[in-house]
């Protein structure tokens, strides 16, 4: 193949796949964070003058309240497409794609110019466009922020590295912090990339602390809401001592392991899917360490020779994580996919990089196999991204996708029951809501610190038929005494908000006594015949 040929393919390979990949969601309507942050949004729906840009919080909120988050350009852009097309998912569905293509053609070109492999730049891009732990990032508008802060903070990177004296890096990644805070890892990573390089100019270095600390100032004086719907959304608020780390550490590793091997992703992956004791915490905390410790070897490493690729790679992965992780501040959230879609690059470029370069050095063949196991990863993860963003085409659609990959997530089985009950579905919602209310009662009485081992059982329960789930929860879930459980899940139901008809509860009560546990309901209760 010519050299234009190769070049041409270069390009044409990630560019289409990611466009293969936004094809796949485009028929999707709006989902979960899109209503707060796009369809609810006084500014973007032009309740408020664009006056109030910069005085709200992402969901519209003043930020003299208690916020969330403040990332107060990228709504300015949503209000001129809403005005376009107001209430229609496809436009923003469209933005959603010409961004990925964004980031992917950047990712390649970055590639180019740091990795001086055109191949190797190329394979990185390909796994990039099509990586599943995307699918969040992807199936949600609200997520636009985090794609478009990879997109300036790497053009910001390259700006940087052509014209290392300009302030266009400095302004590029001013942009990127208001429309996303996490962007500020780009700051350390431009200024040490140009050290490293010896192209650090005074001005420019200045220009850099100077916003840096500017920006975080800001984001540190806005009082913040610790959480959404409780503590439920993020154990470091319960985190206490040794627990704080070892959480944080979970959360990195946990993050990694998604974008390693990316299977079990969801849209919540919070409490009782984990808690905080340490058996549950441990087993990703190791793999978090390791993560971060590599991060810390290939960042010495890379300062101590002066080579700007180990730094780039150190900084991509674990600034992002590091931030995830709640051990420098506090989110509102846990483990959330789409903070990965920055750090999943490197994997993507050490991935391609021990395919198409370590492998090889082997002999006899190996590079044959590490080109066919390049397909082979491709293909899989195409394959699985379209399967993930399947899920996201709607709320009831997405979080029972959710339940199915993460049982014992609140968030997941709650909204399930939710949508269940509101499509009529009563015994299939009763089952999910007396669950999601145990669930939240369990974490109550131990603040985060029991309850995974107890839910177990939910991804097995869940399969069976409903009126079976009912008969063998009891003994599955409270051994010790199958009375009680049925008592506290009716208690734990009625105290649902908003609270249920008596005649759903008497459904429950009902349920349960059809499975031979009419002797454990309270005297009050009078289960239909």
């Amino acid at each position: 193949m010519s050299s234009p040929a190769r070049d041409w393919l270069g390009w044409a390979a990630p560019l289409g796949l990611a466009g293969l990949v936004g094809l796949a969601g485009l028929g999707h309507g709006f989902v979960l964070d899109d209503f707060p942050a796009l369809v609810q949004h006084p500014l973007v729906t032009g309740r408020l003058p664009l006056s109030e840009a910069f005085l709200l919080d992402q969901w519209g909120s003043p930020i003299s309240a208690p916020a969330l988050m403040y990332r107060p350009l990228w709504p300015i852009l949503w209000r001129f497409l809403w005005q376009l097309f107001p209430g229609e998912p496809l436009p923003f569905r469209i933005l959603t794609l010409v961004l990925h293509l964004a980031a992917t053609g950047l990712v390649l070109a970055a590639g180019r110019r740091f990795l001086a492999d055109r191949a190797l730049a190329a394979a990185t891009a390909v796994l990039f466009a099509v990586h599943p732990v995307h699918a969040e990032v992807l199936g949600s508008s609200a997520h636009h922020n985090e794609i478009v802060a990879l997109v300036l903070g790497l053009a910001a990177l390259l700006a940087a590295d052509t014209r290392p004296r300009s302030a266009a890096s400095v302004g590029l990644l001013l942009l990127a912090v208001l429309v996303k805070e996490s962007a500020i890892v780009f700051f350390p990573i431009v200024l040490l990339h140009l050290w490293c390089r010896r192209m650090l100019a005074r001005p420019v270095a200045a220009g850099l602390v100077t916003v840096a600390a500017i920006l975080v100032a800001i984001q540190l004086a806005i009082p913040r809401q610790p959480f959404i719907i409780g503590n439920l959304d993020n154990l470091a608020f319960d985190a206490r001592g040794w627990e704080r780390l070892w959480h944080g550490l979970y959360t990195v590793g946990r993050g990694t392991a998604l974008m390693l091997l990316p299977v079990g992703l969801a849209p919540f992956h919070g409490y009782a899917a984990l808690d905080l004791d340490a058996a549950t915490l441990m087993p990703q905390a190791g793999l978090g360490l390791t993560t971060l410790a590599a991060g810390a070897a290939a960042l010495g490493l890379g300062l101590a020779r002066r080579r700007p690729l180990p730094v780039l790679a150190a900084g991509l992965a674990c600034g992002p994580l590091l931030l995830q992780s709640n051990l420098l501040v506090r989110t509102y959230s846990e483990l959330a996919e789409r903070w990965l879609y920055t750090p999943s690059l490197v994997v993507c470029g050490l991935a391609a990089f021990l395919l198409l370069r370590l492998l090889p050095r082997l002999g006899g063949g190996a590079g044959r196999w590490g080109r066919l196991g390049l397909v082979v990863l491709l293909s899989a993860n195409l394959a699985q991204t379209v399967r993930v963003l399947a899920a996201w085409r709607d709320n009831p659609s997405l979080v029972a996708f959710g339940v199915a990959q993460e049982p014992a997530a609140y968030q997941s089985r709650y909204f399930h029951a939710k949508y269940l009950l509101e499509a009529g579905s009563l015994e299939e919602g009763l089952w999910f809501a007396t669950t999601a209310a145990m669930i939240r009662d369990s974490y109550l009485a131990s603040r985060g610190r029991a309850g995974h081992a107890r839910f177990a059982p939910l991804a097995e329960l869940d399969r069976l038929p409903v009126a079976a789930r009912f008969g063998r929860a009891p003994q599955a879930l409270d051994p010790d005494d199958p009375c009680r459980w049925v008592r506290q899940s009716l208690a734990a139901t009625a105290g649902l908000a908003p609270p249920p008809p008596p005649a759903v509860l008497g459904r429950l009560a009902w349920l349960y006594a059809t499975q031979g546990y009419g002797a454990c309901l309270p005297a009050a209760t009078a289960p239909p015949p």
